[in-house]
């Protein structure tokens, strides 16, 4: 049986190049993730909403989301996400901050969830893929139109149209 019978020079050369390959690989990465990383407001700055003017106004809370939707008279649009989902970044980039998206969005009450911190929420509304929008009618919490994935911002607005005429005739 023979072994690994070791180099001239230990070894040495090639360990370095690894070792130089790996830092590279590194650096590459750190640099990546810092130019995806967003930046965060100081520790004395309040951080900043977006008013419905800037974007859709979301709230965190299917229930009061609901109450409020029956309330107004309006249809519940529910978008189901979580923070590692690339389908659900593209979502929000492409689709949910287009002007056209959020003027439409002022006729529903905008009900965010994210899938990890709030899984009962999941399956309570069906949702097995990343991102789901789901359209609900306000008085009997019926779903009236469902989005699959990340969608062209025109699909998107034509569900919305679609959602928001099968909605009941008491609402908006």
């Amino acid at each position: 049986m023979e072994f690994a019978r070791p180099l001239a020079d230990g070894g040495r050369r090639r360990a370095g190049r690894w070792l130089s390959w790996i830092v590279g690989a590194l650096a590459c990465l750190a640099l990546v993730g810092c130019a995806r990383a967003q930046v965060k407001p100081s520790a004395g700055a309040a951080p900043t909403k977006p008013t419905e003017t800037e974007g859709i106004a979301w709230t965190g809370d299917l229930d009061s989301g609901l109450a409020q939707a029956r309330d107004l008279r309006k249809p519940v649009m529910v978008e189901v996400s979580t923070t590692w989902c690339e389908g659900c970044k593209r979502l929000h980039d492409t689709v949910l901050t287009r002007p056209e998206v959020i003027a439409a969005s002022r006729d529903f009450v905008a009900v965010h969830i994210d899938g990890d911190k709030q899984p009962g929420v999941v399956d309570r509304l069906g949702v097995r893929q990343y991102p789901t929008v789901l359209f609900l009618n306000p008085d009997d919490r019926k779903e009236i139109g469902r989005v699959l994935g990340p969608v062209p911002y025109q699909i998107f607005l034509d569900e919305m149209g679609r959602a928001k005429q099968k909605a009941s005739p008491h609402a908006t």
